[in-house]
């Protein structure tokens, strides 16, 4: 069985050096017999597109810490809410980076190039 470090690597790898994209990747990944620690209240051990764009998104890899990743926003009540990627802040870790940061850098890139928002269909009358 792979350790989740070998598994962050071959999925940059596959991203950045074989530019496969992250469908192909958990595709792969699941072929392969490859399986993810189900967290928090989820149960998949699969790896689905979703989970799969998370790992290339996340600067933790990358030996780096995310500092406000969540806010407690007032709304009706105190509810807490994701910040968007670019509102929270990001330190240098103290533990190892899995990927380099040029590795890392490279697959952001791609992903802000291959990333748009899906336009609204739903017409208001």
């Amino acid at each position: 069985m792979m350790t989740r470090q070998k598994v962050v690597r071959r999925i940059f790898d596959w991203y950045v050096n074989d530019n496969v994209s992250i469908t192909g990747i958990s595709t792969r990944l699941n072929e392969n017999g490859m399986r993810k620690t189900p967290r928090g209240n989820g149960n998949q051990s699969f790896f689905t597109p979703y989970a799969v764009k998370k790992f290339i998104e996340n600067p933790v890899n990358a030996g780096k810490i995310r500092y406000e990743i969540r806010k407690s926003t007032l709304a009706e009540d105190y509810v807490y809410k994701p910040n968007a990627q670019d509102d929270y802040k990001v330190y240098e870790g103290l533990h190892e980076a899995i990927v380099d940061d040029e590795t890392f850098q490279r697959a952001k890139e791609r992903r802000d190039h291959e990333s748009f928002a899906f336009p609204c269909k739903r017409i208001i009358m």
